[in-house]
């Protein structure tokens, strides 16, 4: 079974920063937001302060976009290195015509 990642997010918390996070570290930080989300809109997560709440929810947001944004350049740092593999064994290929 997967290892499963919890975060207990509090209004104080700060999710560490995305550009030092590997790519399933991201995607177990987005699960957990989803479980949280989740768990608060089924009626079992209890709202006590709704400003507090309204707080969370554009920290959250943020969070967010943030991971989309690390996973948007960790893909194009893959694209570059692959463009660059891809050019060195074609370049290795004309030398050997």
């Amino acid at each position: 079974m997967s290892e499963k990642v919890v975060y207990n997010f509090q209004k104080t918390d700060v999710i560490p920063p995305c550009h030092s996070m590997s790519r399933s570290e991201i995607l177990k930080v987005l699960s957990e937001i989803i479980r949280l989300c989740c768990k608060k809109t089924s009626g079992e997560g209890r709202i006590r302060d709704p400003e507090a709440d309204k707080i969370r929810i554009q920290y959250l947001r943020t969070a967010i976009m943030a991971a989309s944004t690390a996973l948007a350049g960790l893909k194009d740092l893959q694209l570059d290195e692959i463009e660059t593999r891809l050019s060195k064994l074609e370049e290795g290929n004309h030398d050997s015509i």
